[in-house]
């Protein structure tokens, strides 16, 4: 058996011999072992990487919850911030109120004050022949009952309240006399009313011109129907205070094509007895014409009593109120309490001033009249009887107003009148049509279902002279009596 030798080098293939390392073969191991170097560096970059990406993410978490924190503080703050405001505020409130309080009492005790020396003033109509309204000054002001607003007045009366008379025109019949801005921006300020519009026509030259007793009739007029209807416009027919005056004034009111008043208000007159037939006759189909064109002609029944003032020891009434073509307005003694009616009787100052009321002596009594007992007259015939209404006239519990830049107290049916003139205002603007003439519904319909309110208490005597007695139903004291303004309306509607 042969032996070979140990395998070495020598007996290798050529190609599988050792050779020398050459310097390519080493540069490419070490850049091998660079990379491998590299490639770890890089891992630990990697890794070092992650832990600052990580602890960032921790930071940016940590900064987050102080952001939030922050933002919970600043909240708390801002609303710490408002509430500190809304304090401010409360405090800022209390102390206006404190001083609208006060101004508010002050105010009172100056209104106090002014009470303390207010004219009371029974206003006796005036008109031709008659001269200017008299004013009768209570003595002792103080010993009547505090005075009533206009509003006052017209809520127990239960007037609607959903209207102003927005739309509508009231006329007024003024002879003589004027009013001033001042008083009527006072008075109607003091009721938290806009002054309505009003417009003065002259008749006959004459013009708004206050400075003399007569303004206190003027105003009175104003401010009652404003007061009652402060969105109507209030038309003033300016005249002489003569017989053509007046019934030129009518005339103009009646044909008034540019104002076109619906309601005619007049509180001026004379006793029949003063008026010459001629003149009545004239003024009474002026008042006719009115009522064929839809216009309700509301006049005072006077403020004389029975005897209309007239001292004869006779019975008298008032023109134009004794026209069958106007609705007469008398005057009771209204009581109330918290807008509530407590008691209401006929108007009877004696010798103060009563309400006018009884029998014509010179036109007749109406078709519309057949189902009252009209009182028969001294020749035993029956005539136009008026009243046909009443409202508050007495001074007592007389209308508060501003006559020559001081509150005045007036009563008088000079003050009832304009009140159903304001009244009947208020319904025309609620059915939205003219109710018109309505003294035959009154008689025929409105007052026999009770839709007024019936006064049964009183009487109109005066002079001496023995005065008619009221009773229920009609009566020449007050007629069918004191408005219920709701009623009214919903009968009105009803037809």
């Amino acid at each position: 058996m042969s032996h070979k030798p140990n395998v070495g080098a020598e007996w290798l293939e050529p190609q599988f011999r050792s050779r020398p390392v050459d310097q390519r073969q080493h540069r490419g191991a070490k850049r091998v072992r660079d990379a491998a170097e590299g490639v770890k560096k890089a891992q630990a970059d990697i890794r070092d990487m992650q832990f600052a990406i990580r602890e960032s993410q921790d930071q940016v978490q940590k900064t987050k919850q102080q952001i939030l924190k922050t933002a919970e503080s600043v909240e708390a703050n801002r609303k710490q911030v408002e509430s500190s405001q809304q304090q401010v505020q409360d405090v800022l409130a209390k102390a206006q109120k404190a001083q609208r309080d006060t101004e508010e009492l002050l105010s009172q005790i100056k209104k106090d004050a002014q009470m303390a020396h207010l004219i009371t003033v029974t206003l006796r109509r005036g008109g031709p022949s008659s001269g200017l309204p008299q004013t009768l000054r209570s003595q002792s002001p103080m010993a009547t009952a505090a005075p009533l607003s206009v509003p006052d007045i017209a809520k127990p009366y239960d007037f609607p309240t959903d209207f102003d008379g927005r739309g509508e025109t009231i006329g007024l019949i003024e002879l003589g006399g004027g009013y001033s801005d001042l008083d009527l921006a006072a008075y109607f300020a003091r009721l938290n009313l806009s002054k309505p519009k009003i417009t003065s026509v002259s008749v006959q030259g004459a013009r708004n011109q206050p400075g003399t007793e007569a303004d206190a009739q003027v105003t009175l007029d104003i401010e009652v129907v404003g007061a009652v209807a402060p969105g109507a416009h209030i038309v003033a027919y300016f005249a002489p205070n003569t017989n053509s005056g007046f019934i030129d004034a009518v005339n103009v009111a009646v044909h008034d094509a540019a104002n076109r008043p619906s309601v005619l208000c007049i509180s001026w007159g004379s006793p029949e007895s003063e008026w010459s037939p001629a003149m009545m006759s004239e003024l009474n189909d002026t008042f006719k014409t009115a009522s064929m064109l839809g216009v309700t002609v509301v006049t005072a029944a006077g403020d004389g009593g029975v005897t209309d003032g007239i001292e004869d020891g006779e019975r008298h009434i008032d023109f134009p109120a004794s026209s069958p073509f106007v609705l007469a307005v008398g005057g009771t003694h209204l009581v109330s309490s918290e807008g509530k009616i407590t008691s209401e009787v006929v108007w009877n100052d004696r010798p103060g001033g009563a309400t006018g009321g009884g029998s014509s002596a010179v036109l007749p009594r109406p078709d519309w009249q057949s189902g009252v007992k009209v009182p028969a007259r001294k020749d035993g015939k029956t005539g136009r009887g008026i009243p046909d209404v009443a409202a508050n006239a007495a001074p007592e519990s007389g209308y508060l107003v501003y006559i020559h830049g001081q509150p005045t107290q007036v009563g008088g049916t000079s003050a009832s009148g304009p009140l159903w003139a304001g009244l009947i205002t208020l319904i025309n603007q609620g059915l939205g049509r003219k109710v018109g003439y309505i003294n035959p519904l009154l008689y025929n319909k409105l007052g026999p279902d009770g839709v007024l309110r019936d006064i049964i208490e009183g009487d109109n005597g005066a002079d001496g002279v023995k005065g008619y007695t009221a009773g229920p139903g009609w009566d020449a004291c007050t007629g069918w009596g004191s408005p219920s303004g709701r009623k009214l309306l919903a009968a009105f509607r009803s037809q």
